[in-house]
């Protein structure tokens, strides 16, 4: 198994939010760290020509906490990467 720390986000629609702690909870059990941080994210909104995200500036922070703690869990899994060889 691969040592693994997903980065949830959710889109704007209704129950977005829920859709992402459902998941959580789910990688839980499977034993995935994730990270607490997330961010909302629209398709049309926050994507130029939905493909570049430029997300609008209220979400810039939210992004740039979770994209932080991803990288922290990443370093911090690295050894355990390098053990499995992925």
């Amino acid at each position: 198994m691969k040592p693994a720390v997903p980065g949830l986000g959710g889109n704007r629609v209704p129950h977005g939010a829920r859709a992402v702690e459902q998941l959580r909870s789910m990688m839980g059990e499977l034993q995935i760290a994730d990270v607490s941080a997330q961010v909302g994210l629209g398709l049309f909104a926050d994507f130029e020509e939905l493909q570049h995200l430029r997300p609008m500036p209220h979400q810039e922070e939210a992004l740039s906490e979770m994209l932080d703690q991803l990288v922290a869990w990443a370093g911090a899994l690295a050894p355990l990467r390098a053990r499995s060889g992925t």
